[in-house]
């Protein structure tokens, strides 16, 4: 009888005793964006060192170019609340500063959601599909 009030109890509260939405370690994947009909893939990499208090920080490494550059290395930070993720990072270009943020919902290993390519005010959404490796 305990047994299963202890169960009934974990399911109620969504489950959170026994499954995790931490975001620590090592993430691939890509944000797809469509631009006037051209799509472009951006392949990116994570590492989320740190996941506490509802706050995330890591690495990130990924090419703005769309491909035609190596992949960069950028400071990540951001929130988590239970399942929804949302960080940005900044990339200091040359001419102009561009802004990378994810909008995503944590799924087990896997992590979909929102991205937007943004710069001076303006951004493209896409569609980001990350797992954890």
């Amino acid at each position: 009888m305990r047994k299963l009030l202890l169960l009934s109890l974990a399911f109620a509260s969504g489950g959170c005793l026994f499954f995790s939405h931490d975001t620590v370690g090592h993430w691939e994947g890509t944000c797809q964006i469509d631009s006037l009909g051209v799509a472009y893939d951006f392949e990116m990499d994570f590492d989320i060192d740190s996941d506490e208090k509802k706050e995330i920080e890591g690495v990130a490494w990924f090419d703005v170019t769309g491909g035609y550059a190596e992949p960069q290395e950028f400071d990540l930070m951001g929130t988590r609340k239970g399942k929804d993720v949302a960080f940005s990072i900044d990339v200091d270009q040359d001419l102009v500063p561009v802004t990378f943020s994810v909008e995503a919902v944590i799924k087990g290993d896997t992590m979909d959601g929102d991205c937007v390519l943004g710069a001076s005010g303006i951004g493209v959404r896409g569609e980001l599909e990350l797992d954890r490796i």
